[in-house]
């Protein structure tokens, strides 16, 4: 009668750990199910958010300028109306030439961060700069140069000697000449220069020879424009 019992209470308990299981493996197959379609894509939709927040709060804010313009500039002073410039900065950056304050002229360097500029000007007095911007709109620029355009040749004019004049003494062998210069520049007489001062002035000195002696005077500005040349002619008789 206790071996029935025993065997009875047995198989109870066989059962009892049966539907135990069997519940077990249906609760994990519910608890997978609402894993897989409910709590899966929240997971996949909050990373998403986490990932896109992430991506605006990380964006690169380009705040370098770019390379400094560099290039030879030109003459402070010239007698050509034809301004050519070259030189280079950063790749493909938006350059711009500035005349006296203003945009005068705008290129795009190339993939070397090269460019150049060919344009004309009118008679006057500019300053000149380069400025290079980038796509983020960091710009940085050259130094300012002047530059002083000068189409206009010199008038010159002699004080002394005055044509056909006589020397007799001999401390007169050396003899000055002396005049001016419209515009500040450079004397040459036959040969010989002497630079003037800011209002023009000159003089220069020259041996005499015995006789006739001519003497050719011609000046030239800063820019390069040269004046009409004169032609003088004095006697030495010591």
């Amino acid at each position: 009668m206790a071996k029935r019992v025993s065997v009875r209470r047995a198989r109870l308990e066989q059962q009892k750990a049966q539907r135990n299981l069997i519940l077990s493996i249906l609760l994990a197959v519910v608890i997978g199910v609402v894993f897989l379609f409910v709590a899966m894509p929240l997971i996949f939709q909050f990373a998403i958010d986490f990932a896109r927040s992430n991506d605006t709060g990380l964006t690169f804010t380009d705040t370098i300028p770019p390379q400094r313009p560099a290039f030879q500039p030109p003459e402070e002073y010239v007698n050509k109306s034809e301004l050519e410039l070259s030189g280079y900065t950063e790749a493909n950056a938006e350059v711009r030439l500035i005349i006296s304050g203003q945009t005068f002229a705008t290129t795009t360097a190339d993939e070397n961060g090269e460019f150049s500029f060919k344009e004309n000007l009118t008679e006057g007095e500019y300053t000149l700069l380069v400025e290079a911007a980038d796509e983020a709109g960091n710009v940085n620029a050259s130094a300012e140069h002047p530059i002083n355009v000068d189409l206009t040749k010199p008038t010159l004019s002699i004080n002394s000697p005055e044509d056909g004049k006589v020397f007799t003494l001999r401390s007169e062998k050396v003899v000055k000449i002396e005049g001016i210069l419209s515009e500040p520049g450079t004397v040459y007489v036959n040969g010989s220069f002497s630079l003037t001062d800011e209002e023009g002035v000159f003089t220069s000195s020259l041996s005499l020879s015995e006789g006739e002696n001519e003497i050719k005077i011609s000046g030239e500005d800063l820019a390069g424009n040269k004046s009409d040349e004169k032609v003088i002619t004095v006697r030495y008789e010591p």
